[in-house]
């Protein structure tokens, strides 16, 4: 083998290795683009879904749009929660409803305990984290209570 051999073997290996990190990249992106589609669909779906709750409680609908809501509250971030029991405080507050004024304050409260423990959960404990479990619990099982009907 003579150098030029070499020198056209080496400017060979050069161009496959190009063209491989040239591929790898285009899936990248395209895994990127994939996902990120995906998770701005969702974020539609959800604005969708609290659209439709507003249309509904300004018509009047409010279990309806209660029902809604209680979906919502499980798969949401912390500001939407707190967007969201804020309508429900709207309502009950309208509707003269004292319990699920109660119920809603304290469901707040534990709202607000969970997003707080969730922001540090790298460095909660062992207990720590099953009382963030314990309260994950809690919250679904309280919003499951809230009242929709009679309102």
């Amino acid at each position: 083998m003579n150098s030029m051999d070499s020198v056209l073997l080496k400017s060979d290996l050069f161009s496959v290795l190009i063209v491989a990190a040239s591929v790898l990249l285009l899936a990248l992106f395209i895994v990127y683009g994939i996902l990120v589609y995906f998770v701005n669909r969702r974020g539609r779906k959800i604005d969708h879904q609290l659209e439709k709750a507003d249309r509904l409680s300004k018509e009047g609908k409010t279990g309806e749009a209660i029902r809604i809501w209680k979906g919502l509250m499980m798969v949401v971030g912390e500001r939407q929660v707190l967007d969201i029991l804020s309508r429900f405080e709207f309502i009950y507050d309208e509707t003269e409803n004292s319990k699920g004024l109660d119920r809603l304050i304290e469901l707040k409260k534990m709202f607000v305990r969970f997003f707080e423990m969730s922001r540090h959960l790298k460095t909660l404990s062992e207990d720590e984290n099953e009382q963030r479990k314990e309260l994950a619990n809690r919250i679904v099982a309280m919003v499951a209570a809230l009242p929709a009907e009679n309102i």
